[in-house]
């Protein structure tokens, strides 16, 4: 009799745990769903790119033009500077931002178009639970960072020219990228590789040697002909350096002339990051 009521008690056990078990594989089961759904009604939809831009169909929040004057040559070390700024500004670029990146072609309006494209996010902020951020920052790696770093090298090929429009193509710059409706709400910067040596004959120049104070320049009908609205925009100046045989530019005159301009029409100088690259080469 005692024998029985100890294998009843082993089978009633036994039973319990049994029931235990599957309670618990249930609950277990019923939190793995629920965590699940809770994954799936959070994860935004992946955004709708261009396939050769990596734009969303939206209009940019972020619009990054950058401008290389290859015109005259630049010396090695001010080429090597400009590439790490560019870098650091093309890696510190917001998800989403536009970069366009340009050279001034006297026979383009608005400089001649390189490469555009959109940063479509490193992966930084996706998780690992719901998103792929290797494939993410994959993408944005081989498609958007090592790109435009090629395309700026590629830029920086000299394209000798008896001109110098520079006033005259951010002027088209500003009316192309900066002016609309889908273009007033971004932050937009306009980024210049260049000595910032205008020379249109017969027009306006700044070769030496130059009167290159902004108010005569205002007197000139050359004025009124390239005047611009640079609609808010950040603008960032890396100075690149020439050496002449006589009478050498002022540079602090010169960029004080670029101060002014930003400043006449519409624009905001980035002060802390327009610099004098290193180097110096003849124009």
């Amino acid at each position: 009799m005692a024998r029985q009521s100890r294998s009843r008690r082993r089978y009633a056990a036994g039973e319990t745990g049994k029931f235990i078990a599957a309670g618990a594989l249930a609950l277990v089961t019923l939190i793995a769903a629920a965590w699940g759904m809770h994954l799936w009604a959070t994860t935004p939809p992946p955004v709708q790119r261009d396939k050769v831009t990596l734009c969303p169909a939206e209009p940019p929040k972020d619009i990054i033009v950058i401008v290389v004057d290859t015109t005259s040559r630049l010396a090695e070390p001010s080429q090597v500077e400009a590439k790490k700024l560019l870098i650091d500004m093309i890696e510190q670029s917001p998800e989403n931002a536009l970069l366009d990146l340009r050279v001034i072609d006297p026979s383009q309006n608005a400089g001649r178009s390189i490469l555009t494209l959109c940063n479509p996010g490193d992966g930084r902020g996706i998780s690992e639970w719901n998103g792929r951020p290797e494939m993410a920052r994959r993408v944005w790696r081989q498609r958007f960072r090592e790109p435009l770093i090629h395309a700026f090298e590629g830029s920086l090929q000299t394209v000798p020219s008896k001109t110098s429009p520079l006033l005259a193509t951010f002027q088209s710059i500003a009316l192309e990228r900066f002016t609309g409706a889908n273009a007033e709400p971004a932050h937009k910067r306009l980024v210049i590789v260049s000595d910032m040596i205008e020379h249109v004959p017969g027009e306006y120049s700044q070769y030496p040697p130059a009167d290159l104070r902004y108010q005569r320049f205002k007197t000139l009908p050359v004025y009124r002909k390239v005047r611009t609205d640079l609609k808010g925009a950040e603008v960032i100046i890396f100075y690149v350096q020439r050496i002449w045989e006589s009478r050498p530019i002022d540079t602090g005159v010169h960029m004080q002339f670029w101060a002014n301009w930003v400043d006449d029409n519409n624009g905001r100088l980035n002060v802390d990051q327009t610099i004098k690259l290193q180097g110096a080469a003849r124009p």
